[in-house]
């Protein structure tokens, strides 16, 4: 592997983990705000349940309980443009434990991050309890 392919990953892995930690501060502190971390048309399945366009999973997301988020793993990988997808989309795989309420679980998430207005949104958005 070169240096520039080296140089490439090390951003993207930055750049997910920058948004990563930004997501998981909005939705424990700040969830009024979730909105602004998701592009024009996404899509979000939480526990095989699926929501279509942004009002409709910020409405879901700000009805949940307070939240508290624990990360054990955060990794990146950039995505070969096409398939509709912008050149500089990124899949981010989360797995760490929440607090939801009362209860306590560990969890994956798996985003799709493309870049709009110069700023990385979630255009599609897994979320699954582990146990």
């Amino acid at each position: 592997m070169d240096v520039a392919n080296n140089k490439l990953d090390e951003e993207v892995c930055r750049d997910a983990r920058a948004f990563v930690d930004i997501f998981y501060d909005t939705m424990d502190r700040k969830r009024d705000k979730i909105g602004f971390l998701y592009s024009e048309q996404p899509n979000l399945v939480w526990n095989g349940n699926p929501f279509q366009g942004h009002d409709s999973i910020r409405s879901y997301l700000q009805s949940l309980p307070e939240t508290q988020h624990n990360l054990t793993s955060v990794d990146a990988q950039k995505l070969p443009g096409g398939a509709g997808l912008s050149e500089s989309a990124i899949l981010v795989t989360v797995a760490g434990e929440t607090i939801l309420g009362a209860d306590q679980h560990a969890f994956s998430q798996t985003f799709v991050l493309i870049c709009q207005d110069a700023k990385y949104k979630i255009n599609s958005d897994r979320f699954r309890y582990l146990d």
